[in-house]
């Protein structure tokens, strides 16, 4: 006879507990806290959703705020698998209900996460270094306020002509380039200048830690992210009365760091707008033509995702995505170049001068 319970008598068990105490304790022993903070890490359903918290719990805001800014931030409900088991998670107004299975919504034995325990908990995380990665946590205030300036910039030009007539938000009417703007694209050139030649690594950390070429990865990984930055601000900087110059982006950014590079970052971005209808069928299929390897942190997420190009309409993504296509097509099409007269006879007067050297110094060693 097993002393064990079983699923019945468990059960019965947490009903009874609950009927004495309807607010069970955050971070009971039903599950394993281990399995609670993957959930605080990976779930919530809301893109970038652990650099959104670093960049709001940084603020330094008290508890209460922390915790409101999650219940508006976690919303539906996530399954997932980890070594001990299958999880389910629902974000209620109460808090996060967690139960082993497939569902928590309307269990009553689901174990409840205030959310000013959830708080809590992810700053602690965030203090020990382990809920987001380094990059995350760098790349956090960057995203937020690149996010604020496109929802912003977005709004306005989502205003009807009577909205415009009116003057709502007229100072975005007719943006220049400003100095800062000068100084971030200064900095990017900087950058490219530097870097432009170091050849697109295309292998996963795992696989540069292993081959001791994590140095070649990790720069590769920063011009990646450099490269982004440049076509967001081509793409910006060359649409004018809703028409995109595709010729003068792709020509801008190509230039400062090179065609393969520059197809590599969007053929990445398009794989991850796989399911968006504002990029073409052909745009697409090309994507899964240039090899983007798999590339997952310790989470499990797409390291790739960072360089992203995402703070555009992918409508226009889409455009610049064709013409970079045309543009590789011309190279593939182009014959190759055969070298000049002048350059023959360069070229045939420096070997001759290596071999007079090589002869003198023979007859110097005799």
């Amino acid at each position: 006879m097993s002393l064990f319970p079983t699923e019945e008598e468990q059960i019965a068990y947490i009903d009874t507990a609950e009927s004495v105490n309807n607010t069970p304790s955050a971070f009971s022993a039903f599950i394993l806290q281990d399995d609670i903070d993957h959930i605080l890490r990976t779930g919530g359903n809301a893109d970038e959703a652990r650099m959104k918290i670093a960049a709001e719990f940084s603020k330094q805001k008290p508890i209460e705020d922390r915790a409101a800014f999650l219940k508006n931030l976690y919303y539906g409900g996530n399954g997932l698998i980890t070594e001990n088991g299958r999880f389910s998670a629902w974000y209620g107004d109460d808090g996060i209900h967690i139960a082993k299975g497939d569902a928590a919504q309307h269990l009553r034995s689901a174990q409840l996460i205030r959310w000013t325990d959830a708080a809590e908990r992810i700053d602690e995380l965030l203090d020990s270094g382990t809920f987001a990665t380094n990059l995350e946590v760098t790349e956090a205030p960057r995203y937020e306020r690149l996010s604020i300036a496109v929802a912003v910039w977005n709004l306005y030009h989502d205003f009807s002509d009577e909205a415009k007539s009116l003057g709502y938000l007229s100072c975005l009417g007719n943006i220049k380039i400003t100095r800062r703007t000068i100084m971030e694209r200064n900095d990017i050139q900087k950058i490219s200048s530097e870097t432009a030649n170091i050849p697109v690594y295309k292998q996963s950390a795992e696989y540069a830690i292993e081959h001791d070429e994590l140095p070649a990865y990790r720069e590769s990984f920063r011009v990646n992210m450099a490269c982004r930055d440049a076509l967001e601000s081509a793409i910006h900087e060359s649409y004018h009365d809703y028409c995109l110059d595709t010729g003068k982006a792709a020509a801008q950014v190509a230039a400062q760091f090179g065609m393969e590079r520059v197809a590599y970052v969007l053929a990445n971005t398009v794989r991850a707008f796989d399911h968006d209808g504002r990029i073409s069928r052909d745009n697409k299929a090309w994507a899964q033509t240039v090899p983007v390897c798999t590339d997952a942190d310790e989470w499990g997420h797409e390291r790739s995702r960072y360089f992203l190009v995402s703070q555009v309409n992918p409508g226009l993504v889409n455009l610049l995505v064709s013409r970079v296509r045309e543009e590789l097509a011309k190279e593939k099409a182009a014959p190759e170049k055969r070298p000049s007269v002048l350059e023959k006879i360069q070229k045939n007067k420096t070997a001759i001068q290596a071999k007079t050297a090589e002869k003198k110094l023979l007859g110097q060693e005799r």
